[in-house]
């Protein structure tokens, strides 16, 4: 049950005595939960936070960074980790109703000026580097058209002559979107200096909160923006994200159109394909668009990171979980308990 919440600081819970869920080991069906209380700190400082684990201040961290992740079990091996994709892509948001970004041929020059590969390589690091939206029902490669299948190519010299072809010879200036935390920043600087090389003078706006950063987004204050989307079926995808919705455009929250886009060939398919009960159709359909939605770029997919759950030996009953629900922690969280015998052992108190 709650308890107290302290802001900035941390928000703990008691044990409700009357829960009536039970947990069972061994055959053995125990009243939950475990733990007179639970104290979960708010430490936004991922260095702060990792250095608190390795003091054995915190028992557990169900969600970290990798590399910060790495970092610990090379120094503190007695950590126990569980690696795992995040289930949010992060996505490079292009502006298609905004200079320059309502150009479709200034979109694919940014496009082919991002060397995706190094940016995985350096930040996402053990992520999967899949399409977004997630396409089981792609095509081989080899059959696009030549001028989507540049569009996989890494080419800076392609892209200032891409630049220039679309009416930009001298650049462009652009404001990036990012929100603070996690490694969006350094991803964000990543892009920034790859854009330079062929032109493109990028201009950082950094929000520190998620209220700001999310008003920003939806009021298209900026030209492009990092953010991170579910990776669902590829249909979804494609009527929630590249389909115009309402008088707004995009809707009211960050999971919509962000980009503005609107293709009327895309949107003909998407709906067609939504009321098509034969899987056999409704595939041949969504691929098309798919086709017109990675070919127009209205995003620009970067990658799936891989985060980390850490934990001490001392926590038993937990596997690494990260959710036992939709956003749901409840139940893990019942269920854990401290061996506070083995801690000690192991020089903690």
């Amino acid at each position: 049950m709650f308890k107290e919440f302290v802001t900035g600081s941390y928000m703990s819970y008691e044990r409700n005595p009357n829960y009536w869920d039970t947990a069972t080991i061994d055959g053995v069906a125990y009243n939950i939960p475990f733990a007179s209380e639970l104290v979960m700190p708010i430490i936004p400082d991922v260095m702060t936070l990792m250095a608190a684990l390795r003091a054995g201040k915190l028992d557990l961290v169900y969600s970290a960074d990798r590399k910060q992740a790495l970092s610990l079990e090379q120094d503190t091996p007695a950590v126990l980790t569980n690696h795992w994709p995040h289930v949010s892509v992060r996505i490079l948001v292009l502006r298609t109703d905004k200079e320059p970004f309502n150009n479709k041929e200034v979109r694919r020059a940014v496009k082919v000026g991002l060397d995706l590969s190094a940016i995985h390589e350096a930040l996402l690091l053990e992520g999967l580097p899949y399409c977004w939206p997630a396409v089981p029902l792609f095509m081989p490669l080899d059959e696009l058209k030549p001028t989507t299948r540049e569009l996989l190519d890494y080419n800076p010299e392609k892209a200032r002559k891409m630049l220039a072809d679309a009416g930009y010879p001298d650049g462009l200036d652009i404001n990036l979107l990012v929100k603070s935390g996690d490694f969006e920043v350094d991803m964000a600087a990543m892009i920034s200096a790859l854009w330079a090389d062929i032109g493109v003078n990028t201009t950082l706006s950094v929000r520190a909160d998620f209220a700001s950063y999310l008003a920003a987004l939806n009021s298209g204050e900026c030209e492009c923006a990092i953010t991170g989307e579910k990776n669902v079926n590829p249909l979804e995808t494609l009527s929630r994200f590249f389909v115009l919705m309402g008088d707004s455009g995009r809707g009211s929250h960050r999971w919509g159109n962000s980009a503005a886009y609107d293709n009327p060939e895309l949107t003909a398919l998407v709906q067609e394909a939504l009321l098509t009960p034969g899987v056999a159709k409704r595939d041949a359909l969504t691929r098309e668009a798919l086709i017109i939605a990675f070919d127009d770029v209205p995003y620009i997919n970067i990658g799936v990171p891989c985060f980390s759950s850490l934990w001490w030996p001392w926590v038993k009953n937990y596997y690494g979980e990260v959710e036992d629900s939709h956003c749901g922690s409840g139940y893990f969280a019942a269920t854990i308990w401290i061996d506070q015998q083995l801690k000690e052992e192991m020089g903690f108190k």
